[in-house]
């Protein structure tokens, strides 16, 4: 779909930008773009892009900041670091190398967790929490404990809104809403979470039948997972047929990622990496929101050159 040559066009845009990061997050700094960097380097089995990688991940690890969210603070580092771990990028020790900021991280969730909107924004954090707890043996128990209050967090709040949305005098944005169970289910089963509220599968169940809210791909996708009975087969079915995602002409490039990978092939990206060798950098970087960092994980070219050369990468 994409040769080598754009491949490394795309590298060199990202090493042009990282000399003047001063993030050293996941989705907006230097780790989203190490790790970016290593697959491609296994791809191409390149050297000086390992390199390059392998110094972008370490100044991401010294660095020093208060943030412990997934998206731009510690747990999103050490998320990308067990990762590298476990897939023998590097060799390394996990807690060696972060076993304070680990610390850092549950305590400073420990201070944090009383506040109902911190526990809500938190969600991602259990990718991180989940990544630690089947790299360590033994399992640390406040793990659990974390995760299961985020989660819940969660589920009290999507249970509140969706039982909201029959009244009619409803003001809060049912698309805000919709999202954020979208994020939960993600979340739930790419976590491996087997203690998921099934309630709030039920009442988004009831809502849809009664045709309350619009149809969902991702919603699908995940709910098609996570459905071990066939409880959900209708709306898992009509949610697939009715979902207006396969029209992407107006989709950003995070969210042609996505598709490719829920749908399971590539005619979201093909089209936009078919043209003009001298064009397709362009066309890309027109294909992010204004105001992003495009070489980052988050929506930009980071983001891209994983999932071109690990296409089975989770994405998160």
């Amino acid at each position: 779909m994409i040769n080598v040559v754009t491949i490394r066009k795309l590298v060199d845009y990202l090493l042009l930008n990282a000399c003047s990061i001063n993030s050293s997050g996941l989705y907006n700094g230097k780790a989203g773009i190490a790790w970016a960097l290593f697959e491609v380097a296994r791809y191409l089995q390149d050297e000086y892009i390992e390199d390059q990688a392998f110094d972008l991940l370490q100044e991401a690890l010294i660095s020093k900041t208060d943030d412990i969210g997934f998206e731009n603070g510690l747990s999103g580092i050490g998320h990308v670091l067990i990762y590298l771990i476990k897939n023998d990028f590097i060799d390394a020790d996990f807690d060696e190398l972060f076993g304070e900021k680990y610390e850092k991280i549950l305590s400073g969730f420990e201070k944090a967790k009383e506040n109902p909107k911190t526990l809500l924004d938190s969600i991602r954090l259990n990718y991180f929490l989940a990544a630690v707890e089947s790299y360590h043996n033994p399992v640390d128990k406040r793990i659990d404990e974390a995760m299961k209050s985020i989660f819940e967090a969660n589920e009290l709040y999507l249970a509140i809104q969706f039982l909201d949305f029959k009244d009619i005098h409803y003001i809060n944005s049912k698309t805000t809403v919709l999202l954020k169970f979208e994020k939960y289910l993600k979340v739930v089963y790419e976590c491996g979470y087997v203690n998921y509220s099934r309630v709030v599968l039920d009442d988004y169940a009831d809502l849809y039948r009664s045709g309350r809210v619009k149809s969902s791909r991702r919603v699908a996708y995940y709910l098609e997972k996570l459905d071990k009975t066939g409880k959900y087969n209708d709306i898992i079915n009509d949610n697939k047929r009715f979902s207006a995602l396969d029209d992407v002409k107006n989709a950003s490039l995070k969210d042609r990622i996505e598709l490719s990978q829920l749908l399971g092939n590539d005619k979201h990206l093909s089209l936009l990496l078919m043209g003009e060798e001298n064009e397709i950098e362009k066309t890309i970087l027109k294909l992010m929101p204004p105001g992003v960092f495009k070489a980052g994980y988050e929506q930009g070219v980071s983001r891209l050159l994983i999932y071109l050369t690990h296409k089975k990468t989770v994405l998160f």
